[in-house]
């Protein structure tokens, strides 16, 4: 198997789209009524139904992309048309001006919290889904878009590519790296290291053998849907 990051789903797929987060619970209900739950993976994969315009031009894409990808075999990037940006919501067309560099906090790849603490320099893009005072999930987001990643660290916004780099980023990982570790000179060391961003999910086709056909025999207002799972890479 092997990931093609300049390998992007067309962006059509913004209209009658799904996206349905899913995650791997193992329940036991007893007898007395009492329920005992085993969360087998602690990251939640979304899948993506992919709703296209009815147009030849759009089956002929998804076509050239399946065999590409030689069906599920392989992966490939795509933005999920219901989040696709570090915003609370706002993934309307043209929201992306809306994304600030204090959109989400970023994880430390040291202590593996969400605070500077003087001496680590690298951090990972991440976006919190949070509801009530405790309950929260902190996803890694590992394939931002180049040329939208902000930053800030302490409410102060900094430079990407200035010089000297106040912070740079692999767009293969979302790492960032911080010329001068967040929180240095600082007392207390633990600041705020935030970011904003566009981006987009891996993912691989989840039909194996059907898909092409239907595909193939589609026409015009009958186009089918295609089924994605989010890849872990």
């Amino acid at each position: 198997m092997t990931h093609f990051d300049d390998v992007i789903m067309p962006t059509t797929v913004r209209f009658g789209s799904a996206s349905i987060p899913t995650t791997d619970i193992q329940q036991v209900h007893k007898k007395s009524g009492f329920r005992k739950t085993n969360q087998r993976r602690t990251r939640q994969k979304l899948i993506l139904r992919l709703i296209y315009l009815d147009s030849i031009q759009a089956i002929s894409d998804i076509m050239k992309i399946w065999r590409a990808m030689v069906g599920p075999f392989h992966t490939f990037l795509c933005e999920d048309a219901l989040d696709w940006n570090s915003t609370d919501g706002k993934m309307d067309f043209g929201d992306e001006s809306l994304i600030t560099a204090f959109d989400q906090p970023m994880k430390n790849t040291v202590t593996g919290g969400i605070l500077g603490d003087g001496t680590t320099t690298i951090f990972q893009l991440a976006k919190s889904y949070a509801v009530g005072a405790t309950a929260s999930e902190l996803r890694e987001i590992t394939k931002p878009i180049s040329g939208t990643v902000k930053a800030g660290v302490n409410a102060v916004e900094l430079t990407e590519g200035g010089s000297p780099d106040d912070f740079t980023v692999d767009h293969s990982t979302g790492l960032v790296t911080f010329a001068n570790p967040p929180g240095a000179g600082e007392s207390p060391t633990a600041v705020s290291v935030t970011g904003g961003y566009r981006y987009r999910l891996p993912v691989h086709f989840m039909e194996d053998e059907g898909f092409e056909q239907r595909l193939q025999t589609a026409k015009v207002n009958t186009v089918p849907a295609a089924d994605l799972m989010e890849a872990f890479l």
